[in-house]
């Protein structure tokens, strides 16, 4: 008769005794332990100005900058809101990287700033009008309207110029090689981005809000349109896939996050479809978004009218709070270190700090509770002298 077991087995039978008794492992179905929640978030400094603040903020690592409707431009301190410097005359709407901050007004000028100073670098008139900001690729800032024009950030001048379609109703998305618009009579527009030779385009039933989504590794791009669609489209020849259809307009960028096409429309839905277009959780909204999701610490955060701030799992779609803001949000919130930064109706910059994460002594000039006074911004200081060895005079080429 045939052993039971074998000798081998029966050699490892303690061990097999020892697995038995473990606890159950991760495929037991257990969850990880929670992550610490991020909301409700608390003021971390609020700074008053002396006019309405104009979207949208910008910033780079050492300061976030913010203009106003009657032309003036300021740097604050993002740790602590203090204002660094302010610059007046430099109507319109700003862009900014490390190292490069411009000003772009409806008429087409567009002003260099040295971000550390506000001393202006150059101004050029680049024959593109239009609302939308500026938007920086490289060593190259594009700038669209009635027309696409990219320029060098060295010195404004015109690398290329393109006026073929519709007026352009979305910031530009460049990619490797190419460069994407939308248009005002609904035309997705692929150009080439070194030339700004049209390369293809699709044609939608509306005016074009969102800029697409572009995953560049897998050649496709996403894009929220104004007649209640959610596309996947080729980028190398503009050939649609999938769709879903949603219940109201997308008029704000979208984002991919942990395998997810996420997108929030006009009918106050959060949606997150897989990339082959099925639902994968949908997020209802207090109401209209006002900004494209934001990601902070792999959730996902949303503006909405007039004065609510969302944030949701970005996994599975739960709910992980909402906070209302002390008066109605005017700019999409950014980020600034670990603080959210946004523009309020009131005339004030106000920063939030995530639950649990705000310094244990505030710097003077923060508001580290809800409803305390924030403090004004101090007086302007006169303007610090041009950099001779960087700047150039204004028009200077």
């Amino acid at each position: 008769m045939r052993p039971l077991y074998s000798a081998s087995v029966l050699s490892r039978r303690p061990l097999l005794l020892l697995l038995l008794c473990l606890p159950p492992a991760s495929c037991s179905g257990h969850r990880p332990a929670p992550r610490a929640p991020i909301f409700p978030p608390v003021a971390a400094w609020k700074t008053l100005l002396d006019d309405a603040v104009v979207a949208p903020l910008a910033a780079d690592s050492r300061h976030v900058f913010v203009a106003t409707r009657a032309g003036a431009v300021r740097a604050l301190d993002p740790k602590t809101g203090e204002v660094l410097w302010k610059v007046e005359g430099v109507p319109g709407r700003l862009s900014a990287n490390d190292g490069s901050l411009l000003v772009r007004d409806e008429n087409g000028s567009v002003t260099s700033l040295h971000p550390r100073t506000g001393a202006v670098r150059w101004r050029v008139d680049t024959g593109v009008p239009g609302p939308l900001p500026v938007v920086l690729d490289g060593e190259r800032a594009l700038v669209a309207g009635q027309g696409l024009s990219a320029i060098s950030l060295e010195n404004g001048a015109t690398v290329w110029i393109d006026r073929t379609g519709a007026e352009t109703t979305t910031p530009p998305v460049p990619t490797t090689a190419r460069l994407l618009t939308g248009e005002k009579d609904g035309t997705l527009r692929c150009r080439d981005r070194a030339t700004g030779v049209s390369l293809w385009t699709l044609r939608t039933h509306d005016a074009l809000l969102a800029p697409p989504l572009v995953e560049e590794s897998k050649r496709r791009l996403f894009l929220g349109t104004s007649d209640r669609r959610i596309l996947e489209v080729s980028l190398d020849k503009g050939k649609p896939g999938w769709r879903w259809k949603v219940g109201a307009d997308v008029a704000h960028a979208g984002l991919l996050l942990y395998g997810h096409v996420m997108f929030a429309a006009y009918d106050a839905v959060l949606y997150a479809l897989q990339r082959g277009g099925n639902l994968a959780w949908r997020g209802p909204l207090p109401s209209r978004p006002l900004a494209a999701p934001l990601v902070v610490e792999g959730r996902v955060l949303v503006a909405c009218l007039e004065n609510q701030l969302v944030v949701f799992d970005a996994v599975n779609g739960t709910s992980e709070g909402s906070f209302t803001t002390t008066a109605e949000i005017r700019t999409p919130p950014i980020l600034a270190g670990s603080l959210i930064v946004l523009g309020l109706r009131d005339r004030s910059v106000i920063a939030y700090a995530l639950a649990g994460r705000l310094p244990a002594a505030p710097a003077e000039g923060k508001e580290p509770e809800p409803g305390a006074e924030p403090k004004p911004e101090a007086p302007a200081t006169p303007p610090v002298p041009q950099p001779p060895a960087v700047d150039r005079p204004v028009g200077g080429r």
